[in-house]
């Protein structure tokens, strides 16, 4: 602010300089036409010319010199806008951009924190994919403690339900490493049929999955399970995978 207070003044000093010369030159002009209206004195006339045009030249010389100062100041005073203008606009796109992608990010933030769901229209295919084989059993656990894969369960189990399936609900602890996700678990050459169907109605709805198969021996009943449970195919509901 100091720097363009400064600049004011400047100019309006140059601008009544050249304007006092303006007046000078007028000045040395009107003493010539004076002189040249009472006629010619020998001596007062060639002193009162030499001032008059000496007025006139010295007019001459400081319009020129401030008149200049006063257009070169206001030209910087412009180029000196138009670099302000300019960097007020790129300071503009900037922040626009920045909220373009803190909009993105929070998106972003808002898709992983969410909990899964099942909409109704999934419900409606999982039906038409899972209602001819009504009667089956799937276990659908959880991992322990996670209140988020808990309630996805439960509505995946809710969901076979409403397809005629039995299902058995119940909670596995962490052991070993994490992972994320749907687990879908066959047992080899016991229920590899229904695996594969619910494996193709979970990707009919587009739920990512893990498919893995274990041998019979290997399989162990999930907690408060009967021996009916032991040979049903089994969805491991980990937590959500983070993406992005």
């Amino acid at each position: 602010m100091k720097q363009n207070n400064k600049g004011v003044r400047e100019l309006s000093r140059n601008d009544i300089l050249e304007g006092r010369f303006a007046k000078l030159v007028f000045l040395g002009v009107a003493i010539e036409a004076t002189l040249a209206l009472i006629g010619k004195e020998p001596l007062y006339w060639t002193i009162s010319e030499f001032i008059a045009g000496a007025m006139v030249a010295i007019g001459v010389l400081g319009e020129i010199h401030f008149g200049g100062n006063a257009r070169a100041e206001a030209n910087a005073r412009e180029a000196e806008a138009n670099r302000m203008a300019a960097e007020a606009r790129e300071r503009a796109a900037l922040a626009e951009r920045q909220a373009a992608e803190a909009n993105l990010e929070t998106e972003r933030i808002k898709l992983l924190v969410s909990w899964r769901t099942i909409s109704q229209e999934e419900l409606l295919i999982l039906k038409n994919a899972l209602s001819r084989w009504s009667g089956s059993g799937v276990a659908v656990l959880h991992l322990m403690q996670d209140p988020e894969p808990l309630e996805y369960s439960a509505k995946i189990a809710a969901a076979f339900r409403l397809c005629g399936w039995k299902t058995h609900e119940a909670s596995f602890p962490l052991v070993g490493y994490m992972r994320f996700g749907i687990r879908i678990e066959r047992v080899a050459r016991m229920n590899e049929g229904l695996a594969d169907a619910i494996e193709k109605a979970f990707t009919d709805i587009g739920i990512d999955f893990l498919s893995e198969s274990v041998e019979p021996s290997a399989v162990e009943l999930p907690i408060g399970a009967s021996q009916e449970v032991q040979f049903w195919p089994r969805i491991y509901v980990w937590p959500k995978a983070m993406e992005g």
